[in-house]
Parts: C-alpha cells; structure tokens; sequence
C-alpha cells in the first residue's frame, strides 16, 4: 500500500453495499459506466454469506472470512444460549484498512463514512474521524441538512456528500472507506423509478468523490 502514496494521494474505499450488476448496467450510472469502459472497473463475485457485515470487514481487511472471523450478520452464543449481531471490532481477527494506515503512521489521517452504526461497531478501534449518517450530530445536520431516515435513498447521497467535502476541507485525510445502505437496493428494482433516481444520484455523488480527492494534488 505505501508505494502507492505520494504527500498529495488518497486511499478512498466505497463499499456501495446491495449494488448487484443489474443495478450497476441498468444505464443510471454514467460515470461509473465511464470507468468500466476505461477497464477501470470490473465483476467479481462478493463473499458467501451474502450479507453486510461479512462483505464490509472482508473489503475493510482485504482477507476471506475464514481468516478475519466475521461469517454473518449475527450468531449463536451457546454459553449464554442467545442471538448476537456480529457488529463487535472484539470479533474481527484481521488487521482492518484502518489499522494498516495506523502502522504506517497514517493512524491520525484516516476517515469512515457509514450510513449504519453497526459499521461504526466494527471499526470503532481504528478511524480517527467517523461519520455515522444514521446518527449526523447537530453540526453535521445543520451544514448539510438532514441525512434522511436510514431506511430511505436519501441518506446515501447525504453521506457521500459529506465524505467529499470532508477530503476537500481535511487534506490531511489519507485514508477513507465508506459504506451506504443497501436498503434502496432491496426496496426497489433495478428499473423502478425510484432506484433510478436513487442510483442517478449516487453516480453524481461518487462523482464528486472523484473529483474532491483529485482536487487535492491540482491545489498543491
């Protein structure tokens, strides 16, 4: 990861959690499309179980979760004899992004941005500045206005919004991830009127993304 950096880069991770191919090719999309002709982008297949907290930390660790210990969203205590979310950083037996950068003394230059607290649980060791969209504190509320409620599309384009000013005003930031929510994706259709929308703005948000961390090296 080092040789990749100079004193301007960034390290940006989007996990667009439930954004199935069909959603992707569906011609919402133009930018990302645009990084898929330049070979930019390509399919894979994401990990078995298919659900958020094994996708999240395997991206998050960059290891299968054989080797990182997160194998569903919840599991069996058997000493206490009940269910529990598999949300605690306790769990997670792999070294995360976040904790990489801190070995290479990045440790105070690194930014999460989620939508859901649970992200938050699992990474809470490790990012220096946290945004949960779920939970936006007041200051946050009245720069950007209202996230939306986690179970809408609106909270995505909030977040990535968001993430894009914050690599825009903290240059310093060297490392980000970020996780949406896969609610829009299995609320509606590909198709629907309302996933298009949603995936229109997420395209134009990632966008600016994009450009923010690109900015950094044009001012410097």
């Amino acid at each position: 990861m080092k040789n990749i950096f100079d004193e301007h880069s960034a390290l940006i991770v989007v996990l667009l959690d439930g954004l199935g191919m069909d959603y992707y090719t569906c011609g919402a999309m133009p930018y990302l499309n645009s990084l898929g002709e330049k070979g930019i982008m390509r399919s894979v297949e994401g990990i078995f179980p298919s659900v958020t907290n094994v996708n999240n930390v395997s991206v998050c660790c960059g290891k299968w979760p054989v080797d990182h210990k997160i194998t569903a969203n919840s599991y069996y205590d058997r000493h206490n004899d009940r269910v529990e979310y598999m949300n605690s950083s306790d769990l997670i037996q792999s070294p995360t992004l976040f904790q990489k950068a801190a070995a290479m003394e990045w440790g105070n230059n690194t930014a999460l941005f989620t939508c859901k607290r649970k992200t938050l649980e699992l990474f809470n060791k490790d990012a220096a500045m946290a945004v949960v969209a779920e939970e936006a504190p007041a200051g946050m509320i009245h720069r950007y206005g209202p996230p939306g409620s986690i179970y809408s599309a609106e909270i995505n384009h909030w977040l990535l919004r968001t993430a894009a000013d914050a690599l825009r005003v903290h240059r310093e930031i060297k490392v980000m991830y970020v996780h949406i929510t896969d609610y829009p994706m299995h609320r509606w259709a590909p198709d629907e009127p309302e996933s298009l929308a949603h995936l229109q703005g997420l395209d134009a948000a990632m966008e600016e993304v994009a450009a923010a961390a690109g900015r950094r090296r044009n001012l410097s």
